[in-house]
Formats: C-alpha cells, sequence, structure tokens
C-alpha cells in the first residue's frame, strides 16, 4: 500500500516520487519521511546495471563497504560507524540478519536482476525490527511479477562468465517471476576464486478481498577465502555457503483494519577450512534455522492519525562443529503510530517490547517529527533506541587466537538525529542531517597483550558524531533530458571511546573519518548511456582508497549491450587491513528481453 498524507500533499504542491519507501511500517515516500533515508530505485539500478548489491550501495549511498572478495562474494556494512554486526537487513520488509555471523548477512537469495529497488533507512529501528538496527536498515525489494523473458550473458577477466534467465508470467489472478543465473570466476589473484548459483522465484494471486503472495530463494556461494578471517597471514583458506529463503503472506481487510501476517524460513550452511593445504588443522561446518511469523494491522482513525500494530515469534538454532547445538527464542510485541495535528508537521512514535530467551527483555522506542517551513524545504528531528543481540560466534567461537565469551550482553545505544531535506525540483532533493549515538556494552573481540588471544567483551561505552549530505537527481523519465540521474554524498564521522588500556580491537572504530561517494549517468550520441562511479575513503590508521567505476550501456530494441570497467585506474585498495581488492576488471553482458 502506497500512503500519501492528506497534510503533507496540501503543503507540498508539486508531484512527490513514485517510489515508496516500504520498511517504513506505513509506506511513505522519501519526501513524507521524518528521517535521513536513501532509495536506489529501479531507474538508478537499470542505467548502472550494478554486478552486485554492494557495487550498487557503493554508487548511490555513503554506507561503508568492508569487502573480502569481488562482486558480492563476502561484504561487511557499516552505516554511520556502526560495526557489521549494527544494521538490520530486510529483504521485502522481512528481517533475514543471519545468528551465526553477520559476515553471511549478504548471503541474500536474490540476483540483481529480480532487484527492484534498495532503501536505506538511517538511525535506531530496533522499535520496527528488533535487534542489530543500529546503524540503520537496509532493505533489499524484489521486482514486481510482470510478464516478461530476458536472458543475460557476461564475460570478462579473471576468467570470469555468467549467465542468468528470467521468465514471468500472469494469467487471471496468478502472477510469477523466476529468475535464475550462474556465475563464475578464476580470482584476481591466488585463491580468490568463486562460484555462484542463485534462484529465486516470486509468486502472488491477487483476489477481490485478499492476496496471498510466496518467495522462494536459494544461493550457494563456493569461493577462496584467501586471509578473509587472518588478513596479513597469508592462510590460504576456503569457504563454502548455501542459503535458503522460503516466505509465505497474506494480505486483507477486516473491520477497517488493513491486516498483513507472514511466515518466513531462514535456513543457512556455511563450510570452512582455515588452511586449505592442511585441512584437518580446522575445518567447521555450521547449520542454522531461523523460523519467523509475524502479523501486523494497520487502521486509519482519521485522515491525520495512523497505527500499525505488531506481533513477532522468532525461533533461530545452530548445530555446529565449532560452536555447539544452542537455540533461541522470542516474542515481540510493537506499536508505531502517524499523527499530522496541523497540516505542515508530521509526528511518528514507535514502541517495541522484546521478550528473549538468552538474556533479559528490551523495551525500545523511537519518536520522529518533520515540518514543512515551505513547500521546498522541511526539517526533521529523531532519538530512539537499539539494541545487538549476540551473535552465536560472539558467544561459542574458541580457536588458538580468539576466545568467545556466553555471558555477553546485548549492545545497546540512543541515537539523534536532526536534519533539513529540500526539494527545490521535482528531480532533485537534498539532505543534510547530523546525528550522535551513544552506545553502551560495545560487543568485540579485543587484545590487551601483545601475542595474546582475542577475547570476547563487552568493551566500552562508545560515542560516534557526525554530518551526512547527500544530493540526489534523478530525470530517467525525461527522453528530451541527457543528464539522467545523478547521486553524490559525504560523510563526517568522529568516534569518542575509552579503549580501557586495549591495544587492538578487532571489528570496531575501523570507519572512514571522511567519505565520498557519487555517480552520474548521460545519454550520449547514438542512444548510448553512460555512468561514472567513484568513492573515496580517508581513515586515521591506514592508506586512503580511491575506486572509479565506468558503465557504457546501448540498447538496440530488445537487446541491450552492457561494458563494465570496475577500478578503472586499477588502484591498489584495501576495505579491510591485509586483504587487498581487485585491480581492473573489465566486464562485458548482452541482455536480451522478450516483453
Amino acid at each position: 500500500m502506497c500512503l500519501h498524507l492528506t497534510a503533507a500533499q496540501d503543503t507540498v504542491q508539486y508531484q512527490l516520487p513514485q517510489v515508496v519507501v516500504s520498511s517504513s511500517k506505513f509506506s511513505l515516500s522519501p519526501i513524507e519521511m521524518n528521517r535521513s533515508v536513501t532509495v536506489i530505485d529501479s531507474a538508478s539500478i537499470n542505467n548502472a546495471a550494478p554486478l552486485s548489491i554492494d557495487e550498487a550501495l557503493q554508487m548511490f549511498t555513503t554506507t561503508e563497504l568492508h569487502r573480502r572478495g569481488a562482486l558480492g562474494v563476502q561484504t561487511d556494512i557499516g552505516i554511520r560507524g556502526s560495526t557489521f554486526s549494527q544494521q538490520a537487513i530486510l529483504l521485502n520488509g522481512i528481517r533475514i540478519n543471519d545468528p551465526q555471523t553477520a559476515h553471511h548477512n549478504f548471503d541474500i537469495p536474490i540476483p540483481m536482476s529480480s532487484v527492484k529497488q534498495i532503501e536505506i533507512v538511517r538511525g535506531p529501528s530496533s522499535s520496527h525490527f528488533g535487534p542489530d538496527a543500529f546503524g540503520g536498515t537496509i532493505n533489499i525489494v524484489t521486482a514486481h511479477e510482470t510478464p516478461s523473458t530476458t536472458f543475460e550473458l557476461s564475460g570478462g577477466q579473471f576468467g570470469y562468465y555468467s549467465g542468468s534467465g528470467l521468465y514471468g508470467f500472469s494469467y487471471n489472478q496468478l502472477h510469477s517471476s523466476t529468475t535464475v543465473q550462474y556465475e563464475k570466476s578464476d580470482g584476481y589473484r591466488y585463491d580468490t576464486e568463486f562460484e555462484n548459483v542463485t534462484a529465486t522465484t516470486s509468486n502472488s494471486v491477487m483476489l477481490p478481498d485478499a492476496s496471498f503472495h510466496l518467495l522462494l530463494g536459494y544461493v550457494k556461494k563456493n569461493f577462496g577465502a584467501f586471509d578473509f578471517y587472518s588478513p596479513g597471514k597469508n592462510n590460504p583458506s576456503h569457504e563454502k555457503t548455501e542459503t535458503i529463503f522460503s516466505g509465505m503472506g497474506t494480505e486483507f481487510s477486516v473491520n477497517d483494519w488493513d491486516i498483513t501476517v507472514h511466515s518466513t524460513y531462514r535456513h543457512h550452511y556455511d563450510d570452512f577450512i582455515y588452511i586449505i593445504t592442511n585441512p584437518s588443522y580446522s575445518h567447521n561446518q555450521h547449520n542454522t534455522n531461523v523460523y519467523t511469523v509475524d502479523g501486523n494491522g494497520l487502521h486509519s482513525f482519521t485522515s491525520s492519525l495512523l497505527l500499525k500494530t505488531s506481533a513477532e515469534a522468532n525461533l533461530d538454532n545452530i548445530n555446529s562443529t565449532k560452536l555447539g547445538i544452542h537455540t533461541r527464542k522470542s516474542l515481540a510485541l510493537s506499536a508505531v503510530t502517524r499523527w499530522n495535528p496541523v497540516t505542515p508537521l508530521s509526528i511518528d512514535a514507535g514502541l517495541r517490547f522484546d521478550i528473549r530467551s538468552d538474556y533479559e527483555n528490551q523495551v525500545h522506542p523511537i519518536i520522529s517529527a518533520g515540518y514543512f517551513l515551505n513547500e521546498e524545504n522541511k526539517i526533521f528531528v529523531s532519538v530512539g533506541t537499539s539494541f545487538r543481540a549476540p551473535s552465536y560466534t560472539d558467544l561459542y567461537y574458541s580457536d588458538p587466537s580468539t576466545v568467545g565469551n556466553p555471558n555477553l550482553k546485548p549492545e545497546k545505544g540512543t541515537s539523534y538525529e536532526a536534519g533539513i531535506s529540500s526539494f527545490p525540483h521535482p528531480a532533485l532533493v537534498l539532505q543534510f542531517s547530523g546525528f550522535l549515538r551513544h552506545q553502551d556494552n560495545l560487543i568485540d573481540f579485543v587484545l590487551h597483550q601483545p601475542n595474546g588471544k582475542y577475547y570476547a567483551v563487552n568493551f566500552t561505552a562508545l560515542d560516534v558524531k557526525g554530518v551526512e549530505f547527500q544530493s540526489t537527481w534523478s530525470n530517467s523519465s525525461s527522453r528530451a533530458h541527457w543528464f539522467k540521474q545523478f547521486f553524490a554524498g559525504y560523510t563526517f564521522l568522529e568516534s569518542i571511546v575509552d579503549t580501557k588500556g586495549a591495544l587492538k580491537t578487532r571489528y570496531s572504530l575501523t570507519h572512514p573519518k571522511h567519505q565520498l561517494n557519487g555517480a552520474a549517468t548521460f545519454e550520449v550520441p547514438s542512444d548510448m548511456m553512460i555512468t561514472f562511479g567513484g568513492s573515496y575513503a580517508h581513515r586515521s590508521d591506514y592508506d586512503d582508497q580511491t575506486n572509479f567505476d565506468v558503465t557504457v550501456t546501448k540498447k538496440i530494441e530488445m537487446v541491450e549491450m552492457i561494458v563494465k570497467a570496475m577500478n578503472v585506474f586499477n588502484s591498489s585498495y584495501e576495505e579491510i587491513p591485509g586483504i587487498p581488492l581487485p585491480g581492473r576488471w573489465i566486464i562485458g553482458k548482452i541482455r536480451w528481453t522478450i516483453l
């Protein structure tokens, strides 16, 4: 449901963007959000033709990427100085975080060709989605089931090739779309080869009084993992992961309440060999399962007052040769409201109560407000709390250099934000915000003595403050304009922490102090599109990172030809110290679409 509140429409006289933020609980447009938000829409994805979700994030957001391999093999994500474990990852609004370790959060069983848009909402969201939503949420939205048939073939350097097919059809009230993709590479250096298989099917039945949805996804990754978890030690490793996801849902109305019910299941298998020349030294296998059932009810009391209530039951477990056998359960109740007391003002408030089997119960509120100063400018403020549950790796992992801690407590934080959004033109959005996050019980693996072990502890308190600016121009629907789209984003971050005498931490305080990201798409003669993308990150403790990409697309009737040059200037760079990323990598693609 796309909800545009009357009060906001009375104030803003130009046409609102067509995209909506489905993870906002009320499916609001970006203009209506009282938070800092970025939406990578379908036009941006089509023009830039990213090969993976992390590539799209690099071009169109200021999200921090900590990649161990190429083309989405494994990516850690940070938002506003958060660790890789401190954001909620959603698929069509459903949380899919991995309970073993957040290193697997981006084992998403959806090929890039099935992604409609990506939504990033910054700041705390534990009041909406429970654990881990410190820095923000990332919601991957799949494409609608539309009648079409598409084939893609790709090939390039480092022995890369890929093939995929999509078939969608509609028959009366039934709509279905299925995609299968295979990709393989010999690797850009020793022990970085990979082979991936991804398949997904999305189906819906639309009846007069209800709708039913079924999403099934599978992804298998088989890859060399040179120094992935031991940077700089020159350990050839190998990892294989498999993810199965199923989600069923229905929507209907009862007595003026819009009801949504979901049931989801996620299975993840991880097989890791630490040293492939000596497999018996350390060979770990992990199986995790996550079962979730949730129900939501939305009611409009008046045209200016909305309420959404939710109940969620969750069970996750692990059966591991290294971490043991464990089960956790939780039950959550939440309520979110939106109120327009006067025409230009909107207030959002939310509260969630989590009952946990593994540690103390959690209560997390959030409140935000937005006020239109005029037709072009809106100010917003928000304050909210968040928490992160320790992963099974945090709790139970142990090896000669690392010791877990089964007595860890959840991280807790309070975040504050104030900003302004400006809409001087229907195609242009400017946003500036400042933020502060105070955090207690930070979980990390901490080293206290040289040549000692890293121990998992509730390390310390932490304050992260910063400012963000982003500018988005989108004019892809206009055939007359040569300047199709533009994104530029800048983030400044500063952390204040009492290290309590620790020599080193493994994951915290790795964020860049200054970060720039940008992308621009132009239409040039001969009906070609050129997209330039670039990123820059400055960290105090190691070299600056600069990366530039170029994508050229040419469409001739039903066939589209794409050439992508990544890291055009062949820069040497690392997003995790000790793990070099690829130099220049050129890939060509042919896409044939039959409507």
